[in-house]
């Protein structure tokens, strides 16, 4: 009895997450609603921004600037691209193979990458309805949401490891 009301507070908590993330990557949708595909951003190419950066540092070495007070903003924007969507999808990679007991780690790579995915198109979407410009359907993006869904599959398995140890022979 008191294991299926965890499992349903999980899977309350999992819910209130996706609610969480959709309103972090789709809100504010500007209007007027109008269709103009002219304005779309989208980046296909995977780690492209990040080559972009580390060319113009070389770039930047040659011609004889110092390039250390380039290197904290360089890893700062790098944090910005990629450790954010880590961050973001880490509870979501931790929290599934809670809520399903079958989740593999294929399983949770696999529906990360959807999450993601369908993310990445709402925004596609929004930016075309809108006209809105303000976000950008970004390949790393997608690449860094499955890597922190990935992590927080190990970062569960882990913690359920962790948690038998230390509480051997209690019923969680």
């Amino acid at each position: 009895m008191l294991q299926k009301y965890k499992q349903r507070a999980v899977k309350i908590i999992f819910d209130g997450y996706i609610f969480v993330v959709m309103i972090i990557t789709q809100f504010p949708i500007k209007l007027p609603f109008k269709i103009d595909i002219t304005k779309v951003q989208y980046n296909l190419v995977p780690f492209y921004f990040l080559i972009k950066r580390i060319e113009a540092l070389r770039e930047a070495s040659r011609a004889g600037y110092n390039i250390k007070e380039y290197l904290l903003p360089t890893f700062e924007i790098i944090f910005e691209t990629f450790g954010y969507n880590i961050i973001l999808f880490l509870p979501f990679g931790f929290l599934l193979p809670i809520i399903r007991k079958d989740c593999s780690l294929k399983k949770v790579t696999y529906y990360s990458f959807s999450f993601s995915l369908c993310i990445e198109v709402l925004q596609l979407i929004s930016m075309i309805v809108t006209n809105n410009s303000g976000r950008c359907f970004d390949i790393d993006d997608i690449i860094a949401n499955t890597i922190g869904g990935i992590m927080g599959f190990y970062f569960c398995i882990i913690s359920k490891r962790l948690l038998m140890l230390i509480f051997k022979g209690v019923d969680l």
